[in-house]
């Protein structure tokens, strides 16, 4: 392989990784709302890159279940069932019940400041409308309590649910992250001070509940705007994926 193919190589590999994160960033930030139509074109012009480059990503967002990949039809954001968004709660439920408990027995000091900073955090941009950054931080704090128990199984696994539970929100959610949401948070972080396993898989469990009862499984999607505009404000910086 002669040098500049190397370089074209490394430059193919950047803008892939560009464009996933770009589009994991829109759909989790529900921009890019569940079964919405994604044109390669549109893509590929949005982000600069080459319509290889964009099915690359959206075969690899596919193999994740943000996106559906139907013959003669082309991609689409993934839109879960009524069963499916039940089934992916049911799952949430059961691991992160076993996530608290072993975050009780074994959280360190540093890591409560830094979930308690991630609530501060969390309320903040809630009480500043910032709705999508709100969502994230409500996401991010089941995924590091995740983390922080040391499983790497656990965590992946878990860290499906929690993007596909996004999805679920954006397509059946009612309303966006609240006050409630944030103080059972709280909540759950003093069981974790406390070291309390018991009353912080109860915590959990009492959270993730509430959060399904704030979905409606009988409604539509709202309209959204276009692919191409959605897209022009994710192509101007691209994200890091987490």
């Amino acid at each position: 392989m002669s040098k500049h193919e190397v370089i074209d190589a490394e430059t193919a590999e950047l803008s892939t990784d560009d464009v996933y994160a770009g589009l994991v960033e829109a759909i989790l930030s529900r921009d890019l709302k569940p079964a919405m139509k994604l044109s390669e074109e549109t893509i590929a012009s949005s982000f600069g890159v080459n319509r290889m480059v964009v099915r690359a990503v959206l075969n690899r967002l596919h193999g994740e279940a943000l996106v559906e990949i139907h013959k003669n039809r082309g991609a689409y954001v993934s839109s879960p069932t009524v069963e499916e968004a039940r089934e992916i709660f049911d799952l949430r439920i059961v691991l992160e019940r076993e996530v608290a408990a072993r975050l009780a027995r074994q959280i360190t000091p540093a890591q409560l400041d830094e979930l308690q900073k991630q609530v501060a955090d969390h309320r903040d941009s809630y009480r500043a409308g910032r709705d999508a950054e709100s969502r994230r931080f409500a996401e991010r704090f089941h995924q590091r309590a995740a983390e922080m128990v040391g499983n790497r199984v656990l965590e992946a696994t878990l860290g499906k649910l929690i993007t596909r539970s996004a999805l679920v929100m954006a397509l059946y959610g009612r309303s966006s992250s609240s006050e409630c949401g944030i103080d059972e948070h709280d909540a759950i972080l003093e069981t974790l001070r406390k070291r309390d396993a018991a009353a912080a898989s109860d915590a959990m469990v009492h959270h993730l509940e509430h959060i399904l009862e704030r979905v409606s499984l009988d409604g539509e999607p709202a309209e959204e705007p276009g692919l191409g505009e959605i897209l022009s404000r994710y192509a101007s910086r691209p994200a890091k994926a987490k």
